[in-house]
């Protein structure tokens, strides 16, 4: 699943601002996996077969990254 244009992105910027900038090495270091779609969600645990549903325990929809952060 896509969420941005991927054309039109300078990818260094987006480094930079979100990585390589921040002081914080665990701030840097979550940017990092939600850049790379590798943080723990239930979609990605699902996937992982880490855990048997990919949904939300909350609301019973597919718990995605922006879903889990939204």
């Amino acid at each position: 699943m896509t969420y941005f244009d991927s054309d039109n992105i300078d990818f260094n910027m987006i480094y930079r601002n979100k990585i390589g900038n921040i002081k914080d090495r665990k701030m840097s270091e979550f940017n990092f996996k939600i850049l790379h779609n590798i943080l723990p969600c239930n979609a990605n645990l699902y996937k992982w077969k880490k855990k048997t549903s990919d949904t939300c325990s909350f609301c019973n929809v597919v718990e995605d990254i922006p879903h889990m952060l939204y």
